[in-house]
């Protein structure tokens, strides 16, 4: 799965206001393919883009949605 997978998601909570920042974890969507990439390594990329999110929306509340691998990297990120 790649952002495109959410994509119609996060059309429908921009249209109700909200600010949506979708991202490709490594190894997937138009990021360079790699052979082998953890979940681990998509925890810290979701902790990345979280921390990039907090500074550009400072006032506004995190909410993180994950579809099959990004939905474990949540759990991780947020354990």
């Amino acid at each position: 799965a790649n952002y495109s997978t959410v994509l119609p998601l996060g059309e429908q909570l921009a249209d109700l206001g909200h600010e949506i920042l979708l991202f490709d974890v490594r190894g997937h969507g138009r990021n360079r393919p790699q052979t082998h990439a953890s979940i681990r390594a998509f925890r810290d990329d979701l902790m990345a883009v979280s921390r990039y999110a907090a500074k550009r929306f400072p006032d506004r509340q995190l909410v993180v949605i994950g579809h099959s691998m990004g939905g474990a990297a949540g759990v991780l990120a947020a354990a």
